[in-house]
């Protein structure tokens, strides 16, 4: 915390008194997708059909819809969250979120203390905002949630070799 802090002390009457000299957040995001397990070499590719089928009552996804997933899979999870296609993402949830209460979490913070006050409040309002965008599987105004696959994946491995 200390790069966000600054102690007066120059013996006047608020000789003592540490304040921010900025928000003590910084909201970068690296979201990662395990794109391996959709690419046409993986056993999820390989246990797919390998075009659509229907098959009592059930459609199955194709091979194509594997891969041809991994564009909303990443938009879903923020690739560029500063796009206006990502703004219901869980990076760009998690950035509005801390962005907007920093702010507010950390001023009441400034005063004569010596305690790991600042670092508890960034722990908090991270896993605050981690809740909000983990919300957003289940929001309606996420553009992944309405999108609605004409399929049905296979999840039984037990067929591969």
């Amino acid at each position: 915390m200390s790069q966000w802090m600054v102690n007066i002390s120059d013996n006047g009457m608020n000789d003592g008194f540490t304040y921010f000299n900025d928000v003590p957040v910084i909201t970068i995001t690296y979201p990662q997708v395990n794109t391996n397990a959709l690419n046409d070499t993986s056993g999820f590719y390989k246990i797919q059909e390998k075009t659509q089928k229907t098959r009592g009552g059930v459609t199955y996804c194709g091979r194509s819809s594997v891969t041809g997933i991994i564009p909303l899979v990443e938009r879903h999870e923020g690739y560029q969250p500063d796009l206006e296609s990502q703004k219901y993402s869980h990076a760009a949830i998690f950035r509005h979120h801390v962005d907007s209460l920093a702010f507010r979490v950390f001023e009441p913070i400034a005063g004569p203390f010596d305690s790991p006050l600042a670092d508890q409040q960034r722990a908090a309002l991270f896993e605050e905002a981690y809740n909000d965008s983990k919300a957003m599987d289940t929001d309606s105004r996420n553009y992944i949630n309405s999108v609605t696959l004409p399929c049905t994946f296979k999840f039984d491995y037990s067929g591969l070799h």
